[in-house]
């Protein structure tokens, strides 16, 4: 745990919330008002905050069975790579530029809640920055970037407009956040501090 923890802090501490919240709605069901991306309150009310709440308020089985370990798994290869503070700017800017997205192009009102986008920008991030070093990875990858492929083929095709948008705007926020911030070595991950 120590090594995952000096690995990927910042995607620990996100998911951590993400469980917190799922235990929040479950004890004051009506937290859900407050947490959820409701467009009307976004546009009209000025709830702004739950640009950001609504993807760290997991859709329960799905997102922390299915999208939690997978944001675990894109963030001890990122992490090392952006850094903590670079990590925390890419969940912000994937959960805002998605949530707006959503908020000013959904035709009726519906409530979002759930992890499906900042996964899927994490995930936009993970595969242009692996696919750029493939030489350097064993095969397996290939696997993961044709799901990813198909993930994206579905993404923008089969669904309505309104989340083809939101889709769009959080993987350009990550590929933003990925290729427009000062890096640390993309070539190489930092290594986790040794114990003395």
């Amino acid at each position: 745990m120590l090594k995952i923890w000096h690995r990927e802090p910042m995607m620990l501490l996100l998911c951590g919330v993400a469980v917190l919240a799922a235990a929040i709605t479950v004890i004051l069901p009506d937290s859900m008002v407050w947490l959820c991306l409701s467009p009307y309150h976004v546009i009209s009310e000025g709830y702004l905050w739950q640009l950001l709440t609504y993807s760290l308020t997991p859709y329960f089985g799905v997102d922390l069975l299915v999208l939690t370990p997978l944001l675990l798994w894109f963030g001890w290869h990122l992490e090392p790579v952006l850094g903590p503070l670079r990590t925390l700017a890419m969940y912000v800017a994937i959960s805002v530029a998605g949530g707006l997205a959503y908020a000013f192009l959904v035709p009726e009102p519906v409530p979002l809640v759930g992890r499906y986008l900042v996964t899927g920008g994490f995930g936009a991030a993970f595969s242009i920055w692996t696919f750029r070093r493939r030489a350097e990875l064993n095969r397996w990858y290939w696997a993961f970037w044709a799901f990813a492929a198909c993930y994206a083929f579905l993404g923008l095709f089969n669904t309505p407009l309104p989340h083809t948008a939101a889709n769009l705007a959080s993987w350009s926020a990550a590929l933003g956040v990925l290729y427009a911030w000062p890096r640390h070595n993309a070539a190489q991950p930092r290594a986790a501090p040794r114990r003395r």
